[in-house]
């Protein structure tokens, strides 16, 4: 029994001697004491040098298809060790050692249905090792409110490096069903992370069963021999809300009811309905003179929801040629902004300041208008349809430039071309936009894993064209090597590549190239809007491209710390760190363990 004892004594003590040397010597000494031989994943680049400047005598070196990285097939493996002995990994990815790091959970997730059976999620990528890496897959798992798995096609893709954005978009879920989403992220040794789960509602078919309000108000103006305007207060999608799809007019010599609704033929329109409350019109043409009409309308909704029949209104046609011209319009007012002139008046009517006229002619000149010069001016397009004698109408007269005066005039026409004289001629200018954009007061540098040596990516809020109002036009961003305010602006580096502006109140980025490592770059930027007024320079945060140590995981083993030629690399309690105000990002520094890694520091 003692001796047995003593074997197992002697067995711990060469473990323990084995591991010492597995941290503190080369590991072409480790052949006696370790027994299974992997790829470290998130050290591999997938250079392939071991495949194609060394050949495994057993052929146990793979390919993983997915990623374009090695692995070392365990089955195939004898252990020779002839990979680490006579093969340098450039990346040294090579090891014994076991990987006892795991992903970490994933954070939040976030998870919108904003379309019939569709889910989009969305999530910050965790990595190999913690958060540093890439992970070498996922694991997602559906659930509806009962517990029940949810199958689907979705092919989940290989993950992204720790720290990037992933977006995935999922089709055909149960309707309006609510489901618990739940990913883990695992390593290529089966280390996993927590499971992070969120819980939303698939959005379903929503069905339409309230049709439109029936019109009450439905009356007949501008009666002539061949045609009359019908008149009424617009009704809603879903009773008064909203907006109807469309109208269905009759027009019949007959009374119209419910009855015999469906036997009479439909009047061929094309009105577009506006909104619920406002006035409608149209014109009803091809009459017999000396003639009775009913006429009566229904609204229909886009899920093809019919209202109740309107009131029924009743006139007769004229058989006297109308000769009375619409009155001239005199209360024509321009009204300017910063963008555009707005034009109102009162609507004269079909015969004076009775009915309703037929159409607008509206035109615009740099001269006063008059009579004799009215053909010459602009016509503008798309004029308002006229309404019932009396009621307020507008007008927006666009695309105008800075610094000149307009002339605007007006004249009615009634159905049969009768021309009211012309309207009063107001004048009007652009006003000119002395508002500039609000100052940045919160641009940031992003801390955290550097896509490369030379890219810092910075964030602000987005301010308006005229201060936090609507979207400026334009940004300027500049850096230079000390903190930048009005007096040093002019002298610091243009950023080529800005993004557009997005309306005020967003969260912009923008990844500033084109740097150099090892430098504390300090960062400004001014937007501009249309009229070319800027802001103040915003404030100046700074940042630099350095190494720094995952001090979480550092196992302490001191091969970096002998690597820095320049004494970056200090002692902490229990784990190495580098200090950013030495470091020049020389990149000699190296770590058995993966754990040094280029990062921007905030200043």
């Amino acid at each position: 029994m003692k001796i047995k004892w003593r074997v197992v004594f002697i067995f711990v003590s060469v473990m323990l001697v084995g591991m010492y040397i597995s941290c503190s010597d080369s590991l072409d000494k480790t052949t006696s004491f370790n027994k299974l031989m992997r790829v470290e994943y998130s050290d591999c680049t997938g250079c392939l040098e071991c495949i194609s400047d060394f050949s495994c005598p057993e052929g146990a070196i793979k390919i993983d298809e997915r990623t374009q990285r090695v692995y070392i097939d365990a089955d195939m493996c004898t252990q020779c060790m002839d990979c680490i002995n006579l093969f340098n990994c450039p990346d040294d990815a090579f090891t014994t050692l076991p990987d006892k790091i795991a992903p970490a959970s994933i954070g939040q997730i976030v998870a919108i249905s904003d379309s019939i059976g569709k889910l989009n999620l969305q999530f910050t990528t965790t990595g190999d090792d913690s958060t540093y890496g890439r992970a070498y897959r996922y694991e997602l798992i559906l659930e509806d409110q009962d517990g029940q798995f949810i199958q689907n096609d979705f092919e989940i893709p290989v993950p992204l490096s720790a720290g990037n954005q992933e977006t995935w978009m999922l089709y055909d879920l149960p309707e309006n069903d609510t489901i618990t989403v739940q990913i883990q992220a695992f390593d290529e040794v089966e280390l996993s992370s927590g499971i992070t789960s969120e819980t939303v509602v698939i959005m379903g078919e929503i069905i339409d069963e309230e049709p439109p309000s029936a019109v009450t108000d439905l009356a007949i103006n501008s009666i002539s021999m061949n045609s009359f305007t019908l008149n009424w207060t617009a009704v809603g999608d879903d009773g008064m809300d909203g907006t109807a799809e469309f109208y269905i007019v009759k027009i019949h010599t007959e009374e119209i009811t419910e009855q015999n609704w469906d036997s009479i033929p439909e009047y061929e329109q094309t009105l577009n309905p506006l909104p619920s409350g406002n006035s409608e019109a149209l014109i009803i043409t091809g009459l017999e003179s000396e003639t009775d009409y009913f006429a009566a309308i229904k609204a229909v909704d886009e899920a093809q929801n019919n209202s109740l029949i309107s009131n029924i209104t009743q006139a007769t046609t004229t058989e006297i040629p109308d000769t009375i011209p619409p009155s001239a319009i005199d209360d024509l007012l321009a009204a300017p902004t910063d963008l555009e002139i707005n034009l109102s008046w009162t609507a004269p009517g079909d015969d004076g300041n009775e009915g309703t006229a037929f159409s607008y002619e509206i035109r615009k000149s740099t001269e006063e208008i008059t009579e004799e010069n009215w053909s010459n001016a602009e016509l503008l397009e798309d004029p308002p349809l006229p309404q019932p004698a009396g009621t307020q109408q507008f007008y927006t007269a666009e695309e105008l430039g800075f610094g000149i005066t307009y002339y605007f005039g007006i004249k009615a026409f009634d159905e049969n071309q009768n021309v009211s004289p012309l309207s009063n001629i107001p004048s009007a200018a652009l006003l000119e936009d002395n508002i500039p954009p609000a100052t940045i007061t919160n641009l940031e540098v992003i801390e955290g894993y550097a896509i490369n040596l030379s890219t810092i990516k910075i964030r602000w809020t987005a301010p308006g064209d005229d201060g936090d109002e609507g979207t400026a036009s334009s940004y300027e961003i500049r850096y230079a090597f000390d903190p930048i305010d009005e007096s040093n602006w002019d002298d610091a580096t243009v950023f080529a590549d800005p993004p557009d502006p997005e309306p005020a109140g967003t969260i912009q980025n923008c990844n500033v190239t084109g740097l150099e490592a090892a430098t504390i770059y300090y960062f400004a930027i001014k937007a501009y809007d249309n009229n070319n007024n800027v802001n103040e320079v915003s404030n100046s945060p700074g940042g630099k491209l350095v190494y720094q140590i995952n001090t979480a995981a550092c196992q302490n083993c001191n091969h970096c710390i002998y690597d820095c030629p320049i004494g970056a690399i200090h002692q902490g309690p229990g784990y190495k760190y580098i200090d950013p105000d030495v470091c020049d990002a020389c990149g000699i520094c190296t770590c058995p363990y993966g754990l040094i890694f280029r990062v921007v520091v905030a200043y």
